[in-house]
């Protein structure tokens, strides 16, 4: 006589009665995959905005060059606007983080955008 551990009944088969992951094993496995896929989205977005600041300034930086090799040449800075560093070929980069457009002040200097950390 074949002795069977687990309990069956008329209506299933053998095969049914095979075991099978808990609810609490398939919580805890969730709750671990929500708990890694957080870790790598952190950990993915800080380089992403830190490099995106950096843009900004690598362009601030390149436009104040145009702006001084502009007035060198000219004898006057350009409009506070850029426009005239821009050609139809090129525009004047906007900033990679807010999107708003670099400036020109009375000095000749493009000044840095602050960007506040969300």
């Amino acid at each position: 006589m074949k002795t069977s551990f687990y309990r069956q009944s008329p209506a299933r088969s053998v095969e049914a009665l095979r075991p099978a992951f808990t609810l609490i094993e398939m919580l805890l496995a969730l709750t671990v995959m929500v708990t890694l896929s957080v870790a790598v989205i952190v950990f993915v977005r800080l380089p992403r905005s830190k490099a995106t600041g950096q843009a900004c300034e690598l362009n601030r930086c390149q436009l104040q060059l145009f702006a001084d090799e502009y007035n060198r040449i000219n004898g006057r800075w350009p409009s506070s606007n850029l426009r005239e560093l821009g050609t139809r070929s090129y525009n004047v980069p906007t900033c990679p983080v807010d999107g708003r457009p670099y400036i020109l002040d009375r000095n000749g200097y493009v000044p840095s955008h602050n960007h506040s950390n969300p």
